[in-house]
């Protein structure tokens, strides 16, 4: 989404000395450039709450799972009462599409997954955020450097999100059906 993260990523690997083991691009997450069941497994962190076409996406990933993969996602869904923009992932609610709980289990299971592990880690995303921004600001390389000087402004708000039950943070292990 964006080419930023692909910088920055890039910039990261090449610091650990991995850039021969791993490439980055900037695409498409309904129209992945890769063979049908080319992967063992599928790791999506912060990216559903981006895509509109949720059905879409998951189809995507059902695609280029090979079988006997493992579908892994983390991500945050709606609770109670409107979303406060900004946050990391949008500037306002019309580059966001969050589902409930619910909804994302319902679009998993329409898309053929079936549950291996289906685990609310609201507590562990807030116990983060507590630590985090109960430090001193660090001056050195960090997520802002990519999201730019809204950051603070944008992780201030989702943690509020969390703390105020309006998001909660869903992790779930998933197969094929």
């Amino acid at each position: 989404m964006s080419p930023a993260f692909i910088d920055a990523a890039t910039w990261l690997t090449a610091r650990c000395g991995l850039s021969d083991r791993v490439t980055f691009q900037v695409g498409d997450a309904l129209h992945v450039p890769s063979e049908d069941a080319a992967f063992d497994a599928v790791f999506l962190q912060h990216v559903a709450m981006n895509i509109e076409d949720r059905g879409g996406l998951y189809a995507e990933v059902r695609r280029i799972l090979a079988p006997g993969g493992r579908f892994v996602t983390y991500d945050l869904v709606l609770r109670n009462g409107d979303v406060l923009y900004p946050v990391p992932w949008a500037r306002d609610a019309s580059a966001s599409f969050l589902l409930t709980e619910s909804h994302t289990r319902t679009a998993l299971e329409e898309a053929g997954y079936k549950t291996a592990l289906w685990r609310d880690d609201t507590q562990v995303a807030l116990d983060w955020f507590k630590t985090i921004l109960g430090t001193q600001p660090y001056n050195g390389t960090n997520l802002g450097l990519v999201m730019g000087p809204e950051f603070s402004v944008m992780t201030g708000n989702l943690a509020r999100n969390l703390r105020e039950n309006r998001l909660g943070a869903l992790s779930a292990v998933l197969t094929l059906g």
